[in-house]
């Protein structure tokens, strides 16, 4: 297992899988093709692209199973990240909690006070469920004609923590907290369905914060998608 992985899992994460519906192992040509496939359909809604793929070259292997795939790991300031992409059309991404990392935040101190475990940005998790469904709607739309693909989003480490917003946000202090120690999501899409990817992404927030007591309308939710959207968003497929 990676060093990186294991540092990822040892506080709260997410951890993100998207398939092809029906398996193909040799459904992407090469690792060249995947590199082209992640150019043309990555995301960037704030400034940090999902996946990330830097500016240095991605890391292409080989497994024992004979398994292609390109990826990269990330280390930096609260962004700690591990995404491999393979020939099947299979992506997995783990991604630690930026909530959780604030001893690494060097650079704004929006984090700081708070301890891994103490709490879930409700905003972080809007924009996290944003670009995840847009790199799906992506993927089904462009690449190795995936015409229908499964979603599965992991939230871990959830137990005891408090739905957190900026002082004076949306809710007091603490007032929500987790019910679960892990929030899973599971959905099917064909390209019709992800046409549009934000309405799901919200509705599966909406259903995360369920969990923490708080069960927002829609219509608040939108509302602060568009706004986090309108800050930065690079929507436009």
């Amino acid at each position: 297992m990676s060093e990186l992985l294991e540092k990822i899992r040892s506080r709260g994460h997410w951890r993100v899988r998207i398939r092809p519906i029906q398996f193909e192992d040799g459904r992407i040509s090469d690792a060249a093709e995947l590199e082209h496939i992640l150019d043309r359909t990555f995301v960037q809604l704030r400034g940090w692209d999902f996946p990330h793929l830097g500016s240095n070259p991605l890391e292409h292997c080989e497994d024992a199973k004979g398994n292609v795939w390109v990826g990269r790991e990330t280390d930096w300031e609260d962004y700690v990240e591990f995404w491999r992409f393979y020939r099947s059309g299979q992506f997995i991404h783990y991604s630690g909690m930026k909530e959780d990392w604030p001893d690494q935040r060097q650079i704004s101190a929006f984090y700081q006070g708070l301890e891994p475990g103490e709490a879930l940005d409700a905003f972080e998790a809007i924009i996290r469920f944003s670009e995840i469904l847009e790199f799906a709607a992506r993927l089904v739309f462009r690449p190795a004609d995936l015409e229908r693909i499964n979603l599965e989003v992991t939230v871990n480490g959830l137990e005891g923590r408090a739905l957190w917003d900026k002082p004076g946000g949306l809710f007091p202090a603490n007032k929500y907290r987790a019910k679960v120690e892990k929030y899973h999501y599971q959905q099917s899409f064909s390209f019709i369905q992800l046409a549009d990817s934000k309405p799901p992404a919200l509705e599966a927030a909406q259903d995360l914060f369920g969990h923490f007591g708080w069960n927002p309308s829609m219509n608040l939710l939108r509302d602060i998608q568009t706004e986090l959207l309108r800050k930065g968003s690079r929507l436009a497929r």
